[in-house]
């Protein structure tokens, strides 16, 4: 065997039977060179970011999800009960770029960071998410547009 291997699997087991002293020693290093540490943690994390963009993706819509407050039942039903299509201009999902956006009533929650999952309303394409949001989500904003529209036709 190799003087390398037979040095690796040493130190390996030594650092199996000693826990305490590797966390000590990594806290020291970390203590002594904090944005050398950071600086690597944030090229692993890149790294594994460019390998995994499945996982990523995976990953990020699990913590929309659970910002929403439902699970990928419920927005998969929500999807179904749509058509698989966004609920105002009734493009299908698969002809959009992005996964529908989850629309939801901002006065329900807004003392949480979080929502109860109550308020969600529907799925939403991006253009129609955004249009909500720059007509304030107003019921008489939307009306006074479509009046301008209907009169400017």
């Amino acid at each position: 065997m190799n003087v390398i291997l037979r040095n690796r699997k040493r130190a390996l087991l030594w650092a199996k039977s000693n826990p305490k002293k590797i966390s000590l020693a990594r806290k020291r290093r970390r203590k002594a060179n904090p944005e050398k540490i950071r600086r690597a943690d944030r090229m692993s994390k890149e790294i594994w970011r460019r390998k995994n963009p499945k996982k990523l993706a995976a990953q990020r819509r699990r913590e929309k999800l659970k910002q929403y407050g439902i699970t990928s039942e419920q927005y998969n039903q929500l999807l179904q009960g749509q058509d698989n299509k966004c609920a105002i201009c009734r493009t299908p999902q698969k002809e959009l770029k992005k996964r529908l956006s989850i629309d939801h009533n901002h006065n329900c929650c807004k003392t949480q960071a979080k929502s109860c999952g109550r308020c969600v309303r529907g799925l939403l394409c991006s253009a129609c998410n955004d249009g909500l949001g720059r007509f304030k989500d107003s019921t008489a904003v939307l009306s006074n547009a479509v009046t301008y529209l209907s009169n400017n036709s």
